[in-house]
């Protein structure tokens, strides 16, 4: 093998460990994070977990007449908060669609 192919073969080889370092690094700082959010995440979720069994197994042993006035009660405010969304959403579209230019149907 020639000196000239050697040293083109060791420019390449840290061409590429100074590529693959710092994409290394960046992908464990990264997966450390994800694993310090998951973390934090599961330490919340339990507790909430915990409280809506506790819930539902108070529906279940509430009268049934009694459980569908609770349910209908949580219901009602997710409902209209989902129609007041469309609604904005739907205004917000409108108002997109009007403040856009319109061509000239005449040539």
């Amino acid at each position: 093998m020639s000196p000239t192919s050697e040293m083109i073969r060791i420019a390449l080889l840290c061409l590429v460990a100074g590529v693959s370092l710092p994409l290394l690094v960046q992908l464990f700082l990264t997966l450390r994070s994800l694993q310090k959010v998951i973390v934090m995440f599961d330490k919340r979720l339990d507790p909430a977990l915990r409280d809506l069994s506790h819930a539902i197994e108070g529906l279940r042993k509430a009268e049934p007449s009694n459980a569908a006035s609770v349910i209908g009660a949580a219901a009602l405010p997710a409902l209209l908060a989902a129609f007041n969304a469309w609604k904005t959403h739907m205004a917000e579209r409108a108002s997109a669609e009007s403040t856009t230019p319109t061509k000239d149907p005449t040539p």
